[in-house]
């Protein structure tokens, strides 16, 4: 195995999404419906909210994105009920910009028509970038290689990571599938003891309901694929990097060829 890192084949990720796409139309009032029904809300509410205007996925995600950077995802705020007022405008092909809020930012969005309505699908954890290439709209299909431990871990790697990137609305399953099937029983303790000291402990940076040890944060975006390596550490261990908040974890695995597992992980 090459002694440089590897990085992640975006292509054949990129090539294996699906093309899922909603149809076009003015969804700027429905956008504006959203956030003034959100910013009058009482934060308890938010989530009743949400399902009213968002694609189940995105709702899940937006919990995600909020725990992973410990402000609200919906308006990039830690405290969006102060400063209720807002602009929105439509930047064309279905995304919308939001201003205001008290933001120095723009909240970039995508939405379009789904079953004849619009429904809002994406929303931007970056304060400056919008646009298709940020999105995955389907499955990301992701063999796991086992000719070797290094291919090993760095398919395993694209597929956990095709699961953030996909967005699917049952994420919680598609991950504890890959995990059930690719970690140890070990590993598998490791990670449900470090969610229960983080419950137990009350962690800021760790929300049970939502973090992963294998990627170090709550959530990943799709546009951060191509960012992600796996390099050799030495005998059976591999560090992977660019993971949650750009970090890195370093992996053990066990096995032989064709039946390799990954047995331990620590940050």
């Amino acid at each position: 195995m090459n002694q440089l890192i590897i990085l992640l084949s975006i292509a054949a990720l990129m090539s294996s999404c699906g093309n899922k796409t909603s149809g076009q139309q003015d969804c700027t009032q429905f956008v504006s419906e959203f956030y003034t029904e959100y910013l009058n809300a009482p934060w308890d509410l938010h989530e009743q909210v949400e399902s009213r205007y968002f694609t189940p996925a995105l709702v899940a995600k937006v919990a995600r994105m909020s725990a992973n950077s410990g402000a609200d995802a919906v308006t990039a705020s830690q405290d969006p009920g102060m400063t209720p007022d807002f602009t929105v405008k439509d930047l064309g092909g279905g995304w919308y910009g939001v201003d205001g809020m008290g933001n120095i930012h723009t909240v970039y969005l995508k939405a379009g028509e789904i079953d004849g309505q619009c429904r809002i699908t994406y929303i931007s954890p970056y304060g400056d970038k919008w646009g298709d290439e940020l999105i995955c709209p389907g499955d990301m299909q992701a063999d796991i290689d086992m000719t070797s431990a290094g291919a090993f871990v760095e398919s395993f790697y694209k597929a956990y990571l095709g699961c953030y990137a996909a967005m699917p609305a049952d994420l919680p399953g598609k991950l504890g599938e890959l995990r059930q099937s690719y970690l140890t029983d070990a590993a598998r303790h490791h990670i449900a003891a470090i969610l229960d000291e983080a419950r137990e402990m009350g962690y800021i940076d760790m929300d049970p309901d939502h973090y992963d040890p294998l990627i170090g944060g709550c959530d990943f975006e799709y546009a951060e694929l191509g960012k992600v390596g796996v390099r050799p550490a030495g005998g059976d261990t591999f560090a992977v990097s660019g993971l949650a908040h750009g970090g890195s974890i370093t992996v053990t695995v066990s096995g032989t060829q064709g039946n390799y597992r990954i047995a331990g992980f620590s940050e």
